[in-house]
């Protein structure tokens, strides 16, 4: 089954209740998708910068810029940068952004240093 673009983690075989609620969160911000480049494109000139030199900002290699703009679509990782920059950067002249895309519900483990038995190891 392949995952919807609302909740991308749908058939993961990693997916918790808690990383659901994560993906749930997200979609109901439209944060991936209110990422176009005609956003994109206003960021960089409000921030007074090239297409380049935004991706970079962001770590997104300027090799999949032509790819976007041709989709539209930002992936989720590059939309949540660009979500958080652009509420950094125009916090104080718009008021269509996300000042806090994070969940607030969200509680970290108590013992932050202990990895859960369900977690996958990094490679």
């Amino acid at each position: 089954m392949r995952a919807s673009p609302i909740t991308p983690n749908r058939a993961s075989k990693h997916q918790t209740p808690a990383s659901l609620r994560i993906d749930i969160h997200y979609a109901k911000l439209s944060l991936i998708r209110r990422w176009n480049w005609e956003r994109f494109h206003r960021l960089a000139s409000f921030l007074n910068v090239t297409y380049g030199e935004l991706a970079s900002l962001i770590a997104l290699p300027h090799s999949l810029l032509d790819g976007i703009r041709e989709r539209n679509y930002f992936p989720g990782p590059a939309a949540l940068l660009l979500t958080l920059l652009e509420a950094n950067a125009l916090k104080l002249y718009s008021d269509d952004i996300i000042a806090q895309p994070f969940p607030t519900d969200y509680a970290p483990p108590e013992d932050p240093g202990k990895v859960r038995p369900d977690s996958t190891p990094a490679p």
